[in-house]
This record gives structure tokens, sequence and C-alpha cells, in this order.
């Protein structure tokens, strides 16, 4: 049996990976931005939104497994790039990208940078915790619902350091 071309063995491993391109990525996050859109003046509405974000976010990281390199197809696909941040980096990048506002005053930007913190830390929260997106809505609820505070959230506890004497 005669082995395969390094060439072979890489179009085979192209053909392997799912296509994700940046007009893919666009498509999604538009999606998303139209669940925002439409959000509902209900109390329970912004759940949809939630929802609608997390589901992306785990839809990215099951294409990440199969070797799609979300964060460089986003790179291209959104203008500023992936921003940096003190959590997961694509979970930022779905909400600053689907959420905007149509008013141009300095306190609605203001609300919106406050309201895009406090859904981060809400979705950050509940994605380092693994939940399944068929369980977001119950997991927000059973943590505070709207009234969610990560300042609430059991800190993990950290070793204490010798005085090394």
């Amino acid at each position: 049996m005669a082995k395969k071309s390094s060439a072979r063995r890489r179009l085979e491993a192209k053909k392997q990976q799912p296509e994700y391109s940046p007009e893919r990525l666009t498509k999604d996050l538009d999606c998303v931005r139209r669940v925002h859109v439409k959000l509902g003046r209900g109390r329970s509405a912004i759940y949809d939104y939630w929802g609608a974000v997390y589901k992306l976010r785990r839809k990215w990281r099951r294409l990440r497994k199969r070797g799609v390199k979300v964060k460089q197809i986003a790179k291209r696909a959104v203008s500023g790039g992936v921003p940096a941040s003190s959590g997961d980096d694509l979970l930022r990048l779905i909400i600053d990208a689907t959420m905007s506002t149509t008013a141009q005053s300095p306190t609605a930007s203001t609300k919106l940078s406050k309201l895009k913190s406090k859904y981060f830390s809400l979705l950050n929260y509940v994605y380092s915790q693994k939940v399944k997106t068929a369980n977001v809505d119950q997991f927000i609820k059973d943590h505070g619902g709207l009234n969610f505070e990560p300042s609430s959230l059991p800190k993990p506890k950290r070793r204490k350091r010798g005085s090394g004497t």
C-alpha cells in the first residue's frame, strides 16, 4: 500500500473541515442583531436575546473543536476585530456587534455601555459554567435573572501564599 502524498492529505483535511466564512459569520451576527432589534417591551423579552447570543457562542465553540479558527475569521469580518476582554473575547464580540442604539446622546451611549457590560458578565458566567443552550433561561433565572450581579457569585478560593520564612 502506497503512502499518501502530503498535498493529498492536506486536500483531504481541507475537505473534512466545515466551511465557515466571514460572510457566514456576518450572517450569524445579523441573526442575533435582529433578535435584539425585535425585542419586545416585556420584562422577560431580554431572555430571547441572551439565548441567541449564547447559542451563537456555543456554535463557535463547536466549530473551533472541529478545526475552524473563528477568531481569525472574525478579525477579517468585523470592523475593529475581536475586542480584548477579561472574559471570553468572542462573547464580547457578539454583544458589541449586535447591541446598538439609535440615540446619539452621551447618556444613551453610557447606558448602552453599562448594559453591554452587565450582559457580558452574565453570559460569561453562564458560559464558564458550560450550561446547555436549552437551559440558559432557567439557569439565569436561578441566579438572579434581570438582577444578576457578578459580585454576588461565589468567588473561587485561592491558595494562600506562604510568608517564605
